[in-house]
């Protein structure tokens, strides 16, 4: 509930010229809300672009391009 507020609050003030920079693992809550997406492993960017544009490139949508990055390895489980 407090992540349904936080996104309503932060799309009725924001301004159209303005960024806001959002940090989850919850792509699947803001993935609609996205216009650019930078993805960060071990502390490297993994990829940093458009979020349309990524999709049409990975031919996925960016929360399952997200579950392929970040999938765990069962390895270690």
């Amino acid at each position: 509930a407090s992540r349904d507020l936080i996104m309503k609050i932060i799309l009725k003030y924001k301004k159209s010229e303005s960024s806001v920079i959002l940090s989850t693992h919850q792509i699947t809550d803001i993935e609609g809300f996205l216009d650019y997406v930078v993805l960060l492993k071990k502390g490297e960017v993994i990829i940093a672009e458009n979020k349309s544009t990524l999709e049409k490139d990975k031919g996925m949508l960016l929360s399952k391009y997200f579950k392929e990055i970040y999938k765990y390895d069962e390895e270690i489980i």
